[in-house]
């Protein structure tokens, strides 16, 4: 587990049961996005695969569960059950947070010194009594159970070893990551701080649009991504690199053609990268190898400089153009070895030489704005 991120909070509060609460944790030199629920009852979507904005999901039930076996279609969700419910200690706990809350609302709304006094009282009578409450939820979840994806052994003994739901959820993701991605395709020893989504936009604009104020991280990140060689760090080169590699393979298994959003899951289910590396990763190959990304109908993609991202793919010499902070997966169609020709891809070069030329599929308005450059 690696350093603790700023600004972020968790609640073991009861009284909003089910509801997700954004959670990162930084495990292995990579900073993982996740969510994590307090629940009562059972419901069957948590168990079912991931979306691409999330690395692992915990759920920590209130009361004893059994999850059946295959309710859990992820590597990277697990769900914990106390080996008993601290019942009599949590309604008592409950009455007297909901009573103090209530009269926080309903009683200290002046500024003066009495009633700052008074609430500071409450907040940290209130604070008190949540530590409580975590203290005895720890105790029972530790001689409980924690349910994984094909049961892939977490001991509960071994993850609530300290005292509070923060605690508890760095511990947990960081074991089931662990569990999960035994090995990851990047050499993460290599970095000199854990790698955030921002640090990643940074590479980028570090490697393929020469910006200066992303040195720090494009020298701090670039050689354990695999993208660029020893001799010359400050340039792009990944003709060496793993994630690379992966990639080339699954086109290749795919008759060279394959949607990114496949891809991406297999980047992060079955290797552990985030979604934006793995993003990063699929804009190297096309730079590497001249492959293409193509886009969806109507993409809101931008480039670099803020304006419309005219042409209706990415290619080689088209990825220094992309805004990649502003990059979303769904605007992805499907990812080629072999680029193809089209006006949409000539639109960006073409309107250079003339303007007011627009993106079509139209055939007709090919042929129109194609007679204007003769």
């Amino acid at each position: 587990m690696d350093e603790q991120i700023l600004q972020q909070s968790l609640s073991f509060d009861l009284e909003s049961l089910g509801e997700p609460q954004p959670w990162k944790v930084r495990h292995r030199g990579l900073e993982y996005a996740g969510e994590v629920i307090i629940a009562e009852s059972v419901d069957h979507r948590w168990g079912e695969p991931l979306p691409p904005q999330l690395n692992f999901r915990l759920v920590f039930f209130t009361v004893p569960r059994r999850i059946l076996p295959g309710r859990i279609m992820d590597t990277r969700i697990a769900m914990v059950v106390p080996g008993r419910s601290p019942t009599q200690v949590r309604q008592s706990l409950r009455r007297e947070l909901k009573s103090i809350q209530e009269t926080r609302q309903r009683y200290v709304l002046h500024r003066d010194p009495d009633t700052d006094a008074l609430r500071r009282a409450m907040i940290d009578r209130e604070e008190s009594l949540r530590r409580e409450l975590e203290r005895r939820y720890g105790m029972a979840y530790s001689q409980g159970r924690i349910y994984t994806h094909g049961d892939i052994g977490l001991r509960a003994q071994d993850v609530f070893l300290d005292t509070g739901l923060e605690s508890w959820s760095d511990a947990l993701a960081s074991a089931t990551l662990l569990l999960a991605h035994p090995i990851l395709p990047v050499d993460y020893s290599s970095f000199s701080r854990s790698l955030t989504a921002g640090d990643v936009a940074q590479v980028f604009r570090g490697l393929f649009q020469g910006d200066v104020g992303a040195r720090e991280a494009t020298s701090s990140f670039a050689a354990g991504l695999g993208v660029v060689s020893p001799d010359n760090p400050a340039i792009f080169d990944a003709s060496s690199c793993p994630v690379l590699a992966i990639l080339q393979r699954e086109l290749e298994g795919s008759a060279g053609e394959a949607a990114p959003r496949a891809l991406v899951h297999t980047l992060m289910y079955t290797y552990g990268l985030t979604l934006e590396l793995s993003l990063f990763h699929l804009l190297a190959f096309v730079r590497q190898t001249r492959a293409e990304l193509r886009l969806m109908p109507g993409h809101g993609l931008t480039n670099h400089r803020g304006g419309a991202f005219l042409s209706d793919r990415i290619t080689r010499d088209l990825v220094p153009e992309v805004d990649f902070a502003a990059l979303r997966l769904s605007e992805l169609g499907d990812m080629r070895l072999e680029p193809t020709v089209s006006w949409n891809l000539t639109l960006p070069y073409a309107s250079l030489l003339v303007e007011g030329l627009t993106a079509t599929n139209e055939d007709a308005d090919v042929l129109t704005q194609e007679q204007r450059l003769v």
